[in-house]
C-alpha cells in the first residue's frame, strides 16, 4: 500500500501540556477526504480510560475542536494522540507521541 495522504495535528499549548488543561486541537488532512475526525488521548504505559474528542470541520481538510489529557500520579506520563479519520473507504489514521510532566 502506498502513501495515502498526510495528517497534521496541531495542539495549541504554551510551551507544555498540563493535565486537565483545555487544549485547542487542529487537524489538517491532505491527499484524502475525511468526513469526520476524532482525536483520542491514550496513556502509552497505563490505562487511563478513553479520552476521545470529536472535531468539527470549517473548511475542506481542516478540523478543529478541544481536548484534554487526564491526570496521573507519575512525574512524567507518556501519552499518545491517536487521530482517526472517517473516509469513504473506512477509518484510517495515525498517532503522535508526547509526554506530560506533572506540575
Amino acid at each position: 500500500m502506498g502513501d495515502v495522504g498526510r495528517i497534521t495535528l496541531n495542539v495549541q499549548a504554551n510551551g507544555r501540556i498540563d493535565a486537565l488543561e483545555i487544549l485547542p486541537l487542529e487537524v489538517e488532512v491532505d491527499g484524502l477526504t475525511a468526513t469526520q475526525v476524532e482525536v483520542d488521548f491514550i496513556g502509552r504505559d497505563m490505562d487511563l480510560g478513553l479520552h476521545r474528542f470529536a472535531l468539527s470541520t470549517d473548511a475542506p481538510g481542516h478540523f478543529q475542536g478541544q481536548g484534554q489529557v487526564g491526570i496521573c500520579t507519575q512525574n512524567v506520563m507518556p501519552w499518545r494522540a491517536r487521530v482517526i479519520l472517517q473516509t469513504a473507504e473506512g477509518k484510517v489514521g495515525s498517532w503522535f507521541d508526547f509526554d506530560v510532566i506533572r506540575s
